[in-house]
């Protein structure tokens, strides 16, 4: 079981790495059973950005990219 301190450090880092900003997109392409879901989701919730279930096909080739995205005013879900 990961720690709240390590999650939030984590998701710190992360944050920071990538440099989410406030009009990203965070994309979740792994099963909420699968630990990379918590990379997906957290950093989301954190950073009050708009998060959304991605489709297979959009992670089946490395550094592709899809264009399927719905309209910014319909997100899946926001925090």
């Amino acid at each position: 079981m990961t720690g709240e301190e390590a999650l939030l450090n984590f998701c710190a880092w992360y944050i920071d790495r990538h440099d989410v900003l406030p009009h990203d997109r965070l994309c979740q392409t792994a099963p909420l059973t699968f630990d990379p879901s918590v990379q997906q989701l957290f950093p989301a919730w954190l950073t009050a950005r708009a998060w959304w279930s991605c489709p297979t096909k959009c992670s089946a080739t490395e550094g592709s990219s899809w264009t399927g995205w719905p309209p910014s005013g319909s997100p899946i879900w926001t925090s």
